[in-house]
């Protein structure tokens, strides 16, 4: 089973990652994370199988930006806040049996204060 942490608040322009976990007694042979649809449909951003360096990213707004980590983490790279929404990841095991589970992502821009604060520093 996977356990995010939803909704995962961040700061424009955070480094953020979700932190997804699982148990199972399979072999893992493919991770996808995405985004989700409103129709609950996983738009996948970047794939990996299993025992493979190599990633596929399938968005290319994402290439460079998004990273895999450890066992089903999804880490993004300066988040933007566009990048606001909701994000799945799916698990393909051995035997063809998969988990998905989603998340929501919630980028907030700086307050005013910390605005005041960075410009002051500046003169």
């Amino acid at each position: 089973m996977l356990t995010p942490v939803s909704p995962l608040n961040a700061q424009n322009e955070a480094n953020v990652t979700f932190h997804w976990d699982y148990i199972a007694n399979k072999q893992l042979t493919l991770a996808q994370w995405g985004t989700m649809t409103e129709e609950n449909i996983l738009e996948t951003i970047i794939a990996q199988q299993h025992g493979n360096n190599d990633v596929e990213y399938l968005s290319s707004s994402y290439r460079g930006r998004a990273l895999i980590e450890r066992r089903a983490y999804l880490t993004l790279i300066g988040v933007k806040m566009s990048d606001s929404g909701r994000y799945g990841c799916k698990l393909t095991f051995e035997g063809g049996q998969s988990i998905a589970n989603s998340t929501i992502l919630i980028v907030s821009g700086k307050s005013l204060v910390e605005k005041f604060l960075q410009l002051s520093s500046l003169l």
